[in-house]
């Protein structure tokens, strides 16, 4: 039918609401919502809800033209937030919220108001617990488009890329004759003793990556570490004494995870080791008086 034939409907099509601004907000690891607002001093809307986004967001007009915007590890690194505005107006504008306004404020207050040394070895009595100093980097992307818009598959597509960025990666074989990273040892099951250590390896990862999930060890703070010890009574990790809570690089599983990947090349191996490296070395670690990167790909 065309609109043009029906002046009336047209009318009454014109007056339909347009939406003016729209928001993606990944309010935890299992969750995020995309949501729609009329104008400024309206209300915003629900559009839909979902599990982990790929974390990219689109803008653009019909007539070709636009930009997209994605965050790495949108979901894993929560409370995170896309946001565009203006899209009925001449001029539009992104917005990438590496620490959503639609969360809880950033608390960055420590746990108590004395250091438990004694009981938690925790920290320095001289010391205490400051944020002063730590980092936390992130990584952005970007792409322009001048001509006809991205499909949804490519835009799909993109997110995928940009979530998983490839790597120049040796066979493992190769890592081990160099020596480069030291001395280690290529996978081994030619005797039941070593086929036993290694499926010992094995399994200590695949329970790594599990607990990673089913505890939610996510979080822009959090993400790339993993908890000290377990406590077989409660069935829980000792997240609420102390030194027993976060990894922190304590008993080395950085190592171990890197050497892990130089044995094995699994990809899924190596983001858990770059997140560590990049946890602990970033928000572990003070950082006072360094120079703020902003690193953008196109």
């Amino acid at each position: 039918m065309n609109l043009d034939d029906t002046p009336d409907l047209k009318k009454l099509v014109k007056r339909n609401a347009t939406w003016n601004d729209f928001k993606l907000i990944q309010d935890s690891a299992v969750h995020y919502k995309v949501m729609k607002r009329r104008e400024k001093e309206n209300a915003w809307i629900d559009v839909l809800h979902g599990g982990r986004s790929q974390g990219l967001l689109y803008a653009g007009g019909d007539s070709g033209g636009g930009i997209a915007i994605g965050q790495k590890k949108f979901w894993q690194k929560f409370p995170s937030s896309l946001e565009v505005k203006g899209l009925t107006k001449d001029t539009s504008s992104i917005i990438c919220w590496l620490w959503s306004p639609d969360s809880e404020a950033m608390d960055l207050r420590h746990y108590s108001n004395e250091t438990h040394v004694e009981s938690a070895y925790e920290g320095f009595e001289e010391m205490r617990a400051s944020p002063i100093g730590i980092a936390n980097t992130n990584e952005l992307f970007l792409s322009l488009y001048s001509s006809t818009p991205p499909s949804t598959h490519q835009l799909f597509e993109k997110a995928l890329a940009w979530q998983n960025t490839n790597l120049l990666v040796c066979d493992p074989a190769y890592y081990y004759q160099t020596k480069a990273t030291g001395v280690w040892s290529l996978p081994d099951k030619s005797n039941e003793f070593s086929s036993f250590l290694e499926r010992e390896l094995e399994k200590a990862l695949r329970f790594y990556r599990k607990e990673i999930d089913q505890r939610s060890w996510y979080g822009f703070w959090n993400y790339g570490d993993v908890m000290h010890t377990y406590d077989p009574v409660r069935h829980q990790w000792r997240y609420d004494l102390g030194g027993f809570a976060w990894q922190n690089t304590e008993l080395a599983p950085n190592i171990w995870l890197w050497y892990a990947f130089l044995r094995s090349g699994d990809p899924a191996v190596f983001e858990m080791a770059e997140a560590m490296t990049r946890h602990t070395s970033e928000v572990d670690c003070y950082h006072l008086g360094g120079i703020q990167r902003i690193r953008l790909s196109t």
